[in-house]
């Protein structure tokens, strides 16, 4: 699945979360036993993965994502996209986030000749469900599910006086994720754990599906009251089929994570993410095993997000 600027189907990156910054302390006796919580952990604090708090009823906040890839194994290319939410909770331990997605990518060829480009905007909306929470069975649960679409267009152009080619298409996606946090040490050290799949349907003739799954992992230390710094790892898997008809390749990433509150109600995060070992089916520039896959994902990833809450 190469690199677009469709769907932010990991996107090419990661995986994107709720903007909910850090949400109000929970109100213990209005939440449902299973899933309360006495202390609350940043679900940003993770880099691309996510913690499971959610909003408390009654709160907003905002959050506005930056990302992107690049690096492949021939000729250059990049992709960005982008995300601004509005996340609110809606009852005792659910979410809601509607949100606008948008997106840019290239890919040129090794001589220069054929520059293929995209645009991609489009909308989604996000639910979170808290099922489990830290302070009933020492790990917190939760699921969350994200349609989307998005109009994408594409256009290429040749430098050898062919004529320039374009055309438009929709995408939908669907992604859907369960997510797990624990506290390893109060007050110090976070841990947590992500499952995810991303599907989309791209309507051209004839229709095209891919899907990826991502399992990630994060270890984040509270370096001082308002910082924290981490390790983040995930291995990728690339389909082509919305579910995992026929499997393309995988990669392996791992790299640093930051969190950074800068007032009570205001903070930055970031995350990058370097693929270190991959395997593709589709190239025949590829090696082995140990090789990079840079047929189905980017070789760098990156994100920034500031979030909000009012």
């Amino acid at each position: 699945m190469a690199a677009a600027a469709a769907l932010p189907l990991g996107l090419q990156a990661g995986p994107a979360v709720a903007a909910d910054l850090k949400g109000k302390a929970p109100v213990a006796a209005a939440e449902p036993q299973l899933c309360k919580e006495t202390t609350e952990v940043n679900p940003d604090i993770f880099g691309f993965s996510s913690g499971t708090d959610v909003a408390t009823p009654g709160s907003l906040a905002l959050g506005i994502e930056y990302g992107g890839g690049f690096g492949v194994r021939s000729g250059r290319a990049m992709s960005t996209d982008g995300k601004v939410q509005l996340s609110y909770g809606l009852v005792p331990c659910v979410e809601i986030g509607p949100a606008v997605v948008f997106g840019n990518s290239y890919e040129e060829t090794n001589d220069g000749v054929a520059r293929t480009e995209s645009d991609a905007l489009g909308a989604s909306i996000e639910a979170k469900f808290k099922l489990l929470g830290r302070a009933q069975t020492g790990f917190g649960m939760t699921f969350v599910v994200e349609p989307g679409w998005a109009r994408v267009k594409e256009r290429t152009r040749f430098a050898n006086g062919i004529a320039n080619e374009t055309s438009n298409h929709d995408e939908t996606s669907l992604a859907m994720k369960l997510l797990f946090d624990t506290v390893l040490v109060p007050d110090r050290v976070f841990f947590a754990l992500n499952f995810v799949h991303e599907a989309a349907w791209i309507d051209v003739t004839p229709q095209e599906e891919e899907s990826a799954f991502i399992t990630s992992a994060a270890l984040t230390l509270q370096a001082s009251e308002n910082f924290f710094v981490g390790v983040e790892g995930s291995y990728r898997q690339a389909y082509a089929g919305a579910w995992f008809d026929h499997a393309q390749g995988d990669g392996w990433y791992i790299g640093p994570t930051f969190f950074w509150a800068l007032s009570e109600n205001v903070a930055l995060s970031g995350a990058l993410a370097v693929q270190v070992s991959g395997n593709e089916k589709s190239s025949e520039d590829y090696i082995a095993m140990g090789d990079l896959n840079l047929v189905d994902f980017s070789q760098y990833d990156a994100k920034l997000k500031l979030g909000i809450s009012f």
